[in-house]
């Protein structure tokens, strides 16, 4: 009668999700952002080795998705890195900490867009699972170096399973939502960006 108790209880718990995150107010140190005119944002190399290279340009892809969305025009992140690379260390971890008016020197963006990525893990014991990312963004104007905003999100998945191996695949499963949602829930505070998206605007980085 027991074991059968516990076996139900075992099962009830089965692919049971658990989420809960921590968010630090933002910091918008600049209160005349919207009279900046801040246009075109530089998605500098993600700092931090908190992450293997994929979950890591996963994160820097999405980013880029999500300033678009909100109303800045898109500079490929490859342009980003060879620009970088042709005056700076090739390493990610070198060429996150270049200085914003050397950014604007190379591609002349109006700010550059700096992530530590804190934490990004997932664990496994009997029966559970996480997965948790934690990242700070800073947004530096390319002009002048000040911080123009600054927020950091922590997100975290928990799971329940009957197996590790069922366990196993799901904390990597939910691993991406969780950088999407840290992506999501930090930018969220961001200053939407100016309307009229036009792609042509580009060419004066180029």
């Amino acid at each position: 009668m027991r074991h059968s108790l516990i076996g139900t209880v075992i099962l009830s718990l089965g692919m049971i999700w658990v989420t809960g995150c921590f968010w630090q107010k933002p910091v918008v140190v600049d209160e005349v952002y919207a009279k900046k005119g801040i246009r075109l944002i530089a998605v500098m190399p993600i700092k931090g080795k908190a992450a293997d290279e994929n979950m890591v340009r996963l994160m820097r892809g999405k980013i880029l998705e999500a300033l678009y969305f909100k109303g800045y025009p898109k500079i490929p992140l490859e342009l980003i890195d060879e620009k970088l690379a042709k005056t700076y260390d090739k390493s990610a971890g070198r060429s996150a900490d270049i200085s914003p008016q050397a950014v604007k020197s190379l591609l002349n963006v109006d700010a550059a867009l700096y992530v530590d990525l804190k934490e990004c893990k997932t664990s496994t014991t009997f029966l559970y699972a996480s997965a948790s990312v934690s990242a700070t963004f800073e947004l530096r104007s390319a002009n002048t170096g000040e911080t123009l905003w600054k927020n950091q999100y922590q997100g975290v998945d928990r799971c329940f399973d009957v197996t590790p191996q069922r366990l196993e695949f799901s904390v990597y499963q939910v691993l991406e939502p969780v950088i999407q949602e840290v992506v999501d829930k930090t930018l969220k505070t961001l200053p939407e960006g100016p309307e009229g998206i036009k792609q042509e605007s580009l060419d004066t980085i180029k």
